[in-house]
């Protein structure tokens, strides 16, 4: 405890951050598949990483973005994500509240799973070619 407030502990937060993380890891191992392991997909995935932090509302508010933008927004998982971990560290709140997004993010890494698999299939199929 320090000055009256104590430090808690959400397993909600580190269930978001751990399922970010692999949803973000999953994105770049994809795009490292797709540029074939060639040098500008270093370049791209720090462009597509920014991209993402800047649209998903984590340094600014979404609300004020213009309405393109916003819906844009609602479109990617990081959006969400930043959502429930804000959630999460700020208020005392329950997982069941926040099961759509959890369903978002989980079917975004299985999609992305998916898609990495089919990926690095090709990139076998193109190297023994």
């Amino acid at each position: 405890m320090l000055t009256g407030t104590s430090v808690g502990f959400s397993w909600g937060a580190v269930a978001v951050l751990v399922l970010s993380t692999l949803y973000l890891s999953l994105i770049g191992l994809g795009t490292v598949f797709l540029f074939r392991f060639q040098r500008h997909a270093k370049s791209f995935l720090q462009m597509l990483a920014g991209f993402l932090i800047f649209i998903s509302g984590f340094f600014y508010p979404v609300g004020f973005f213009p309405p393109s933008l916003q819906k844009l927004a609602l479109l990617t998982p990081t959006y969400y994500s930043s959502v429930m971990l804000r959630a999460f560290m700020y208020r005392d709140v329950s997982i069941g509240l926040f099961t759509d997004y959890m369903e978002i993010l989980l079917l975004t890494i299985v999609a992305l799973v998916i898609i990495d698999f089919v990926l690095y299939r090709r990139i076998r199929e193109w190297g023994a070619s």
